[in-house]
């Protein structure tokens, strides 16, 4: 059994709690660094913009990769790599969502005032605006699979599920799931 602590990453709010993995589940996540790190480098771009380096993104996703491996289910009939993909995606976007920004970091640095509960609500209600202007760039058959595959209308489902439930093949909804993660990447605030 191998324990993975949850260091001080951006996204991780949960920084002592500690994933363990048996042997197996390591080799799976060994074998699956690929998607991790795809991922970290697709998103180092738009991590210049934040205080947060690619290093950090690739730790994240990283976790993700810890966490599916933990939550995987070959019953379901998703493939593991679509299943980490998902996971690794959610843990660099909510590091990169949660790093300050270069000119806010500045700012805290003179004011240094304690974060409080209204700074959380505000930091919510900001999170919420970028959602639904993420959500708002795609059409109707996108927005139904990602709020499928992420869980916003009921428990997360594999694209294999989104595909029964919308009765079009596997194929489809996966190319549809990709096209809008693309247009959502693309969207400015």
């Amino acid at each position: 059994m191998t324990k993975i602590k949850k260091g001080k990453g951006a996204a991780s709010k949960r920084q002592n709690e500690q994933i363990q993995l048996t042997e197996e589940q390591c080799r799976e996540v060994v074998k699956n660094l690929s998607v991790a790190k795809m991922i970290s480098h697709k998103f180092a771009n738009i991590s210049k913009l934040k205080r947060i380096d690619e290093e950090d993104l690739m730790q994240e996703a990283c976790l993700g990769l810890c966490t599916a491996v933990q939550n995987y289910d070959s019953s379901k009939g998703a493939q593991f790599k679509t299943f980490a993909y998902n996971y690794c995606l959610r843990m660099v976007l909510a590091a990169i969502d949660s790093a300050p920004d270069i000119a806010e970091d500045d700012v805290e640095t003179l004011q240094d005032e304690p974060i409080c509960d209204e700074d959380e609500a505000d930091y919510e209600e900001i999170r919420s605006r970028k959602v639904k202007s993420m959500m708002a760039v795609l059409n109707a058959s996108e927005r139904k699979v990602v709020e499928h595959v992420f869980g916003f209308c009921g428990p997360e489902k594999s694209i294999k599920e989104v595909a029964v439930i919308m009765h079009v093949q596997v194929a489809r909804i996966r190319e549809i799931y990709n096209k809008a993660l693309n247009k959502m990447e693309m969207v400015q605030f």
